[in-house]
């Protein structure tokens, strides 16, 4: 996604629990197994870079049943032995899992080893220092089957994703319609079932959590759509698309594959850029912003580069949702 963070503010669209370290089931099989990172192809060494570990497929030897539940034994070193601070992201016994280890540096011939089945390093770093120097990240793959379900904040900033539905215009105050989940890119997926909703990231008491500095940033995640609609908001910390402050990324009035942003003006201030479609096929958008040209990646490529008008905060400060704008009033 980045090298050291592309700019100064990063966002990321479940917190591992740090367990202590105690006697381990009589089925656990220590283990260790090496993992490189030779399908890097950049010439850039990474550094401080989150890197996602898929399980089973990345570590050859490894067993779910040689490990105790839900990877609680399980932590990774590099060449010199230190022991990296990680964060899983889902756990699953019979399939695939998911943990974000964070590597101090990396390059295409950077190795690290997992170790499983046995007690835990002393010194291992808590799961939420995997994510040291962002604002917010969040897996959105909380457990189904809560209306009020919110996607914890794995920085440790407390920004956690509520689901949030508008009453305006006639719209029904339907959270149901926010707690599905589907198969996602990585792991599951929170599913908006329905139109106008958003996860908005609050603090804990349900207040918006204030971003006071947007003069630069990177922001992205995973997207997909069921369906095509107006403008589909990806993120945005507006509540209309004509606000004079904040910024948001979005579908083009109905397009699957056109994309656009803008900063503290309305859309007729936006730079498109050609998506693969984003109907029914997982998308990785993010923008990066240096305070006067964000750039658009799509799926780690580089796609075109435009001036954005200058992120101005509402107030003192900015609030951020996902999947719609921060007043949900509209399709997204």
């Amino acid at each position: 996604m980045k090298g050291k963070n592309m700019a100064t503010k990063t966002f990321r669209a479940a917190i591992a629990a740090i367990c202590v370290a105690a006697a381990l089931p009589s089925y656990v099989v220590a283990g260790t197994a090496t993992i490189g990172f030779a399908g890097y192809k950049g010439s850039e060494t990474l550094t401080d870079f989150p890197a996602l570990i898929k399980l089973p497929d990345c570590a050859a030897g490894f067993a779910y049943a040689d490990a105790a539940a839900n990877g609680a034994d399980v932590y990774f070193t590099d060449s010199n032995g230190t022991v990296l601070a990680h964060d899983v992201d889902h756990w699953n016994a019979s399939g695939s899992s998911y943990i974000w280890v964070k590597v101090p540096e990396l390059t295409a011939e950077t190795t690290i080893t997992m170790h499983w089945g046995e007690a835990l390093p002393a010194d291992l770093p808590a799961a939420t220092t995997t994510w040291s120097g962002y604002v917010g990240v969040w897996h959105m793959n909380a457990a189904n089957g809560s209306t009020s379900t919110a996607e914890p904040d794995a920085t440790g900033n407390g920004l956690f994703a509520a689901p949030t539905r508008n009453t305006k215009s006639g719209v029904a105050n339907r959270l149901a319609e926010l707690r599905g989940m589907a198969a996602g890119k990585v792991g599951p997926a929170r599913q908006n079932q329905g139109v106008n909703g958003s996860f908005n990231c609050l603090k804990t008491g349900n207040y918006y959590g204030k971003i006071t500095d947007c003069s630069k940033m990177t922001i992205g995640g995973w997207f997909r759509a069921t369906a095509a609609s107006a403008w589909m908001r990806l993120f945005s910390a507006k509540n209309a698309n004509s606000n004079g402050y904040g910024f948001e990324a979005f579908t083009v009035n109905g397009s699957s594959t056109s994309f656009g942003a803008s900063g503290s003006s309305s859309h007729s201030s936006t730079s498109n850029t050609t998506f693969p479609d984003v109907i029914q096929n997982w998308v990785h958008a993010q923008i990066v912003y240096d305070g006067t040209t964000a750039t658009y990646y799509v799926n780690g490529v580089a796609k075109n580069s435009f001036t954005v008008t200058a992120i101005k905060p509402n107030g003192n400060a900015l609030y951020l949702a996902i999947g719609n704008d921060i007043d949900p009033d509209e399709a997204g």
